[in-house]
């Protein structure tokens, strides 16, 4: 006899092979989603991390940027006030060689060989929005080019100062040796005139070597030897024939001396103006340089919230 299948068998069998599909759905569904959500919110805690590591890079960059600042202004007034101390000694002694005080710090150097475009972007995210923050941060720069080459030419401008001033005194020098060797010269030539020759009572021809120390400074020797001596020999002693090449050696050293003196004067006047170039820019880094220590301080990170797509 034939066995007929069992109709409720079947439907018994056919409910549990749904239910077990069912159960298997799910719980691939509930993993597919579980491993999603972990992965979305590992994706989410590295983007996180990323982020607050970029801000900090950020605010350490800008915190070095205003170190440097600061110490380059600390540096600018101090070489501005070794400047108008050098002004102040020329002008007190213009024909003598005075050397400028220099302070050993390269952070100005420092900071124009920073990355300016990552600074541009720490600055645009931590820098607290106002209607002058972008004329600030050009202003930065701005004010630091022109300290670093404003700094660097009055340096530049003192060495050059020296080697004219020393060119000139050995200029000097040498017409005054000239000068003392001809008055020696003239002096034996007339030792054998006769007596009561009247340039045998030209006293500057006992005029000796050892003489010279007795003047201080290069204008004490000219004011007190050389311009008496022209104006002697201008006065009493136009006709002698040593007054050519005397009187002329005496023109020469009284220019130049005159130059120097004037070059000078003139000098100290420009490196007092620097101060007064250089004090607008310091102020307006000075302000900029505290608004931005106080936008790094109060910068708060910003919190990304977790969602389960990281949407």
């Amino acid at each position: 006899m034939f066995n007929y299948y069992n109709i409720d068998s079947f439907n018994q069998e056919s409910s549990s092979v749904v239910m077990d599909f069912i159960v298997t759905l799910f719980g691939t569904g509930a993993g597919f989603f579980c491993a999603l959500f972990l992965s979305k919110k590992n994706e989410r805690k590295q983007k996180v991390k990323e982020n607050n590591d970029l801000i900090n890079k950020y605010k350490s960059r800008l915190g070095y940027l205003t170190e440097l600042i600061s110490s380059s202004i600390i540096l600018i007034e101090t070489q501005v006030a070794n400047l108008i101390k050098l002004a102040e000694e020329i002008k007190e002694k213009p024909t003598e060689v005075h050397l400028l005080i220099h302070t050993a710090n390269n952070d100005l150097e420092r900071l124009q060989k920073m990355d300016s475009e990552e600074v541009f972007h720490a600055y645009n995210l931590i820098a607290k929005e106002a209607d002058d923050k972008s004329k600030n941060y050009h202003n930065i720069y701005s004010c630091i080019d022109y300290l670093y080459l404003r700094s660097k030419q009055g340096t530049e401008q003192v060495t050059k100062h020296v080697e004219y001033t020393y060119r000139d005194q050995m200029r000097i020098k040498e017409l005054l040796d000239g000068l003392l060797i001809d008055l020696f010269h003239w002096k034996i030539f007339f030792q054998n005139k006769p007596k009561g020759h009247l340039s045998t009572q030209f006293h500057f021809f006992d005029l000796k070597s050892e003489n010279f120390v007795n003047w201080e400074t290069l204008g004490d020797l000219i004011s007190e030897f050389v311009v008496p001596l022209e104006k002697e020999l201008k006065e009493n002693h136009l006709k002698e024939e040593y007054f050519p090449g005397l009187h002329n050696i005496c023109v020469q050293a009284i220019f130049i001396y005159n130059h120097l003196v004037q070059n000078s004067v003139s000098f100290s006047k420009e490196l007092v103006a620097i101060k007064s170039d250089i004090e607008p820019k310091i102020k307006i880094l000075k302000t900029i340089n505290t608004k931005l220590k106080s936008d790094i301080s109060n910068y708060k990170n910003p919190i990304l919230k977790d969602s389960i797509f990281g949407f």
